[in-house]
C-alpha cells in the first residue's frame, strides 16, 4: 500500500514537472497579437527595381572631422548614456533612464562573485558532510532493538517537516540549475535541453517558494517551545566532541545543537 501510493505520489509530482513548461509555453501564447486573413496581394513577391551597376571609382575620402572612418561606430560607456537622466513623458522615479543602475550592479555581481563564491560554499558543504560520514560513519544504535515504539513527532509535525523538506530539496536543485546550470549543465546537455530544463526549474523555483515560507512558519509555531535554551545545553556545547564519539550527552527532546541549528539555520538563514 505505501509503495502504491509513494509510486503514485511520483507520477503526480513528475507530470506536474512536466506539464509547467507547457504551460508557460501557453502563457505566452495566448498574448499574441491576431492574425488579420491573407490578401491576393500576399503570397506575391516583390520586384526589386533594376539599378545599373556603379561604375569602378576609387573609395570616398572621408571629410575632415567627419565620423563615417572605421572604428567610430563603438557603443558608449554604460554610464556615459544609459543611466544619464534624459527626457520622458511618463513622470515617475528612474522612468528616464535607459538602464537603472541597480538591475545593472546585481547582474555584474551575480555573475561574478556569487557564482565563484557560492560554488565554494556549495562543493565545502559537500565535503564536510562526506567527511563527517568517513569519520563517524553511520549512526548505529548502542544495543539490540526492545520492541518497544515510541512516538517522538506527531503527525501533524512529521507532515510540516517533510513539507518543508521536499520544498527546500526542491528549491535547492533548481536554483543550482538556475544559477551554475550555464558553467557545469550546459557544454555537456546541450543549448535545446538545458533550455527546457531551466524553464522547468524556473517555474518549480517560484512556485514552491511561497510553499516553502509557509512550511517555515507552521515548523516554527510547531518547533519553537522545544528550542529554547537551557542550563543543560552548556554541557552540551562543553563536551560537543562527544558526539563523534559513543558517549552522547544528557538533553531534553532537541540537544544544543539541533537547537542551535533550528535558530541559526532555519530561522535566521530562512529571514535572510
Amino acid at each position: 500500500m505505501l509503495k502504491s501510493n509513494a509510486r503514485l505520489l511520483g507520477a503526480l509530482i513528475l507530470g506536474a514537472a512536466l506539464a509547467l513548461p507547457l504551460a508557460a509555453a501557453a502563457q505566452g501564447a495566448g498574448g499574441a497579437a491576431p492574425t488579420t486573413a491573407p490578401t491576393k496581394e500576399a503570397g506575391k513577391v516583390p520586384q526589386a527595381p533594376q539599378v545599373a551597376a556603379p561604375a569602378a571609382t576609387s573609395p570616398p575620402v572621408a571629410a575632415k572631422g567627419s565620423t563615417a572612418v572605421p572604428g567610430w561606430n563603438n557603443p558608449p560607456a554604460w554610464g556615459a548614456a544609459s543611466e544619464r537622466p534624459q527626457f520622458a513623458t511618463i513622470p515617475g522615479v528612474d522612468t528616464n533612464r535607459l538602464i537603472q543602475g541597480a538591475g545593472r550592479e546585481w547582474r555584474a555581481f551575480r555573475n561574478g562573485p556569487l557564482t565563484q563564491f557560492g560554488g565554494w560554499l556549495v562543493v565545502g558543504a559537500l565535503a564536510i558532510v562526506i567527511l563527517i560520514y568517513l569519520v563517524k560513519g553511520s549512526a548505529k544504535l548502542h544495543s539490540a532493538p526492545t520492541g518497544r515504539l515510541i512516538e517522538r513527532f506527531n503527525a501533524v509535525e512529521r507532515a510540516s517537516h517533510w513539507v518543508m523538506a521536499i520544498s527546500f530539496v526542491l528549491l535547492a536543485i533548481t536554483g543550482i540549475v538556475i544559477l551554475f546550470g550555464k558553467h557545469i549543465i550546459l557544454p555537456w546537455l546541450g543549448y535545446t535541453a538545458f533550455s527546457w530544463l531551466t524553464v522547468l526549474s524556473k517555474n518549480l523555483h517560484n512556485f514552491v517558494g511561497p510553499l516553502f515560507i509557509f512550511s517555515l512558519v507552521v515548523m516554527f509555531l510547531l518547533y519553537v517551545r522545544d528550542n529554547f535554551f537551557r542550563s543543560y545545553d552548556w554541557k552540551w556545547f562543553g563536551g560537543i566532541t562527544k558526539a563523534f564519539t559513543k558517549d552522547e550527552v544528557p538533553s531534553g527532546r532537541f540537544n544544543a545543537g539541533e537547537k542551535a541549528w533550528f535558530w541559526g539555520g532555519v530561522i535566521l538563514l530562512s529571514i535572510v
